[in-house]
């Protein structure tokens, strides 16, 4: 409760110039917190950032720290249609929390991912991502469901909405066209507001 204070402090005072000359400890608890705070306040470029200056700084060994900064890496992965290997959730002892999530993000498969998503909760919660990815998941799905039907579809110049409706419909995603019409149009939006 009190980082907004401390952070704003830091910031007049020209401190963070000084974290490369603090304990690397310190510099380290430092990031991981500031990040956290960018992470909940949907900053995502600099969370993604403070998230990797801390991944840096830890020792490769530091399995409970990496763990945990890991956790939030991949969030915000997710949140942009991307998801690790399964190799990297395996060493990090996330396949279990994270692996089937991944699995239905990387096919667009809205309906698993949120069933996933609910059975999994109570993990998720723990690790405080659950409600992250509640909010945030949804567009990178979508899009993941048109790239990959742009794929089935032999890679063509353009997408019809029945062939995306017939990879979708698999899957029970859309009631009807007029609902995939409103999901592709927000998509759109949300494309043009980033470029």
């Amino acid at each position: 409760g009190l980082f907004p204070s401390l952070l704003t402090s830091v910031q007049v005072l020209g401190a963070e110039k000084l974290l490369q000359r603090a304990r690397k400890s310190d510099s380290t608890q430092f990031l991981f917190y500031r990040a956290l705070y960018e992470f909940h306040g949907q900053k995502f470029k600099e969370a993604w950032q403070r998230f990797k200056d801390t991944w840096a700084l830890l020792h490769v060994e530091d399995w409970i720290h990496r763990r945990r900064v890991a956790v939030y890496l991949i969030a915000l992965a997710m949140c942009h249609g991307m998801a690790p290997a399964p190799a990297f959730l395996q060493k990090y002892g996330l396949q279990d929390d994270l692996g089937e999530l991944t699995r239905c993000l990387k096919q667009g498969n809205s309906v698993a991912f949120q069933q996933e998503l609910n059975s999994r909760a109570p993990a998720l919660h723990r690790v405080n991502i659950y409600v992250f990815l509640l909010l945030n998941s949804e567009a990178a799905l979508h899009l993941n469901l048109i790239k990959r039907t742009w794929r089935l579809a032999g890679k063509p110049r353009i997408l019809t909405f029945q062939q995306i409706f017939l990879v979708a419909g698999e899957r029970h995603q859309f009631a009807s066209f007029d609902e995939l019409e409103c999901v592709l149009i927000n998509l759109i939006g949300k494309v043009q507001k980033m470029g």
